[in-house]
């Protein structure tokens, strides 16, 4: 929430939770969000804004706290180390080669993570019922992981026509196809 009189803000970042020890790593005009491109992966962060007006630096905020979570870099979408782990998938630490591994259910490890499904399980695969309402596809997926993931249904009127692409559906769409991905 921007405040009144504020023309920016100022942003602190500390590594331990005292506000005293704070860093200004940059400042962000009116808008309220700010990227730090310098974090490390593992570590805790604590950070404070402090908004900027013709009289000066103002409070400074409460804080929050955000931890790092370590993650794949190589695979086609990233996965969290710790869900790797979790799975028993890197026991040598080599979370790279686990996340592109074949799961038990034949899809790669870092689908399995993006479909919310168990890599373990060679029945455990993503399920979607689609089911058109008013014209329009609903999805109803499971599992269904809510606003972690981000469910987009593409359709055609015809499987057996290599010309057709999958598109928006549409009145004439006669098969669905559920695509998952993780939020932007």
């Amino acid at each position: 929430m921007a405040e009144s009189g504020a023309t920016s803000y100022l942003v602190l970042r500390s590594t331990d939770d005292n506000p005293l020890n704070a860093t200004a790593i940059g400042s962000t005009e009116i808008e309220t969000s700010f990227v730090d491109e310098t974090v490390e992966e593992g570590t805790i962060y604590h950070y404070w804004i402090a908004p900027v007006t013709s009289a000066g630096v103002g409070v400074i905020s409460a804080p929050s706290t955000v931890l790092i979570r370590p993650k794949t870099k190589e695979s086609p979408a990233p996965v969290l180390h710790e869900w790797l782990d979790r799975h028993a998938l890197a026991p040598d630490g080599d979370y790279e080669a686990a996340a592109v591994r074949e799961a038990a259910n034949g899809y790669s490890v870092w689908q399995c993570y993006v479909a919310g499904v168990d890599p373990n399980s060679a029945t455990n695969t993503f399920l979607a019922k689609i089911a058109v309402v008013d014209g329009e596809p609903v999805v109803t997926p499971f599992p269904d992981l809510g606003t972690n993931r981000v469910y987009t249904v593409v359709g055609r009127s015809s499987l057996s026509d290599p010309d057709e692409d999958w598109h928006e559906p549409d009145g004439n769409s006669r098969f669905f196809r559920v695509k998952v991905s993780l939020p932007e």
